[in-house]
């Protein structure tokens, strides 16, 4: 991975990810740090509103599109993210203290790769504000033990993490301490413990953002950090902040990094389209040939009884009923939970619209017309393992898995397209993403968000060193991928306009559409349209209960 200099600017062609996350994502799983969902044989890892409530309510989403993840503001010709221009940076060393005098000045002389952007009256322009916190202690609650920046792992992103956080303790008067909580459930019902008995916990705790939120909002039990630091500086611009359910102009956290979104893809056995005489697939996706056309005609092509018996012994998709009938949601733009002013709630069970309905059918078709998916219950990671798949819906951060399985010949590349999203939009839930959150009871609030911000700010190129969005992804890229394509795959991906599935705040959604849904399709020729409505008022009446804070 390259180190930036400060003449380079960060590339606006890689996709930010600006979140209400529900994350990742590509992933973002369709994406990497996602919680996985029950089961699978993989263990690797109402009615309207009117008058001045409907324009305050419709305000207010409107806000939390702007504000984070669901507002990704990507040119719809170009591919391109706004991510703020360089040259609005304030552009000097000073940083100042609290009560807004110039405190230092930060460069040669004194901290060796200079400051964040910072002003000498602490204003709006600020991306970062200097406080003495007078040696107290920072204690973060880690879920993993990488999580904690430590000195000369040859990895950049760590090392430069690293070199920041001891400047952060120069600068702010602090001390940065971590304790290991080593499961989500522990650390959910410790900070819940905590708060409840009005004990303070920590200072901050790195959280996955749809286990946090709305009920942790609704219970007052984290911060806004958007009262203590600019968030709409451009040096913030392209991370992936968590905003509020209930109070979407309320930002609940602090992102550790730009996200690189791993997505749900097509993974692809090479040997098996090589002796079927099938192109490689990152060729339909140049020609603007890869949908579901394309995805049946190569799965029924490669879906073959190969010594006669009278048994597939090749299929031409492996998967689980979960990854397949998401993915197919998802390719064809379809959202399980959507954003909607229609709702009391402000959210809606959505597979009732006509792109979810259509790609359920095309599941359930799959399965019992076509007959070209590994059956329900079928070990189909042994067979993909074996090389009787063809392709496999996974996410892309799942190559460390596939290369541990000895697999050598893969490809990957994007799902492929849906009839109702022929411009390849990707979907991709919220609220995956790993953040800091910070207690409501907080001491010295400015300066310890702040001093967590100034060493998480590692993509700033007014520093000396910097790691751009582009080095960060092409790192995972090339540590997970197996050839060139792949990885312009991945970066094409991540230059897609994002749009974004809520389900993962809801569960469990997913997991009722997962058995009530997927479940049938994939075993009983029946209408896709009679399972999702089946399900309909039980699916709405979670996704109220949980904006409520229950």
């Amino acid at each position: 991975m390259s180190i930036g200099k400060k003449n380079y600017k960060i590339p606006n062609t890689i996709s930010r990810i600006i979140s209400i996350s529900m994350v990742m994502m590509l992933t973002i799983g369709l994406f990497g740090g996602c919680k996985q969902k029950d089961g699978g044989s993989d263990t690797s890892n109402a009615s309207g509103q009117t008058g001045s409530k409907t324009a305050s309510k419709t305000e207010s989403r409107a806000t939390a599109k702007s504000t984070n993840n669901t507002g990704s503001t990507k040119n719809a010709s170009t591919g391109t993210s706004s991510t703020g221009s360089n040259e609005n940076k304030v552009g000097q060393n000073t940083v100042v203290n609290e009560s807004g005098e110039a405190a230092e000045t930060v460069g040669e002389g004194n901290i060796d790769s200079g400051s964040a952007d910072v002003s000498e009256d602490g204003g709006s322009g600020d991306a970062i504000k200097i406080v003495d916190l007078k040696g107290r202690e920072i204690k973060i609650i880690i879920q993993s033990a990488n999580q904690e920046p430590l000195p000369d792992t040859g990895n950049k992103v760590t090392d430069v993490r690293y070199k920041y956080m001891k400047e952060a303790e120069k600068l702010f008067n602090c001390k940065f301490t971590f304790e290991l909580v080593t499961t989500w459930d522990n650390l959910v019902s410790q900070v819940e413990g905590a708060a409840m008995a009005g004990v303070y916990y920590a200072d901050a705790f790195r959280m996955v953002h749809y286990m946090a939120l709305p009920k942790w909002e609704k219970a007052n039990i984290i911060l806004p950090v958007n009262d203590y630091i600019n968030l709409e500086h451009p040096v913030w611009k392209a991370m992936n902040h968590t905003a509020g359910l209930l109070n979407p102009q309320n930002v609940y956290s602090l992102a550790q990094e730009p996200p690189a979104n791993t997505p749900f893809g097509t993974w692809y056995n090479m040997d098996i389209l090589e002796r079927e005489g099938i192109p490689n697939i990152h060729d339909y996706v140049d020609q603007g040939n890869w949908n579901w056309n394309t995805f049946l005609d190569i799965a029924m092509k490669t879906t073959r009884d190969l010594n006669g018996d009278g048994i597939i012994d090749q299929w031409g998709i492996g998967t689980e009923e979960r990854f397949l009938g998401q993915c197919l949601l998802f390719s064809n733009a379809a959202s399980i939970v959507a954003m909607s002013d229609s709702s009391q709630s402000g959210y809606v069970y959505n597979l009732g619209s006509p792109e979810c309905i259509r790609a359920m059918q095309f599941f359930s078709d799959l399965y019992n017309n076509y007959k070209v998916v590994t059956p329900p219950k079928t070990n189909w990671t042994k067979l993909f393992r074996e090389g009787k798949i063809a392709m496999c819906v996974y996410e892309a951060w799942r190559g460390n898995t596939l290369k541990s399985w000895g697999l050598t010949n893969l490809g990957y590349d994007i799902l492929p397209l849906g009839p109702d999203n022929p411009n390849g939009l990707l979907l991709t839930p919220t609220g995956g993403g790993h953040s800091f959150f910070f207690p409501s009871n907080l001491k010295d609030p400015e300066g310890v968000v702040n001093a967590i911000a100034y060493w998480h700010a590692i993509w700033d190129d007014s520093r000396e060193e910097y790691v751009t969005v582009e080095d960060n992804l092409m790192a995972i890229a090339q540590e997970r991928l197996y050839t060139q394509r792949d990885i312009d795959a991945l970066f094409r991906i991540n230059r897609m306009e994002i749009k974004y599935d809520y389900y993962n705040y809801f569960d469990p959604i997913f997991t009722l559409v997962q058995n009530q849904v997927f479940g049938p399709a994939a075993t009983i020729n029946t209408t896709a349209a009679s399972a999702i409505e089946a399900i309909r008022y039980q699916a709405q009446e979670i996704i109220d209960s949980k904006m409520s804070g229950q």
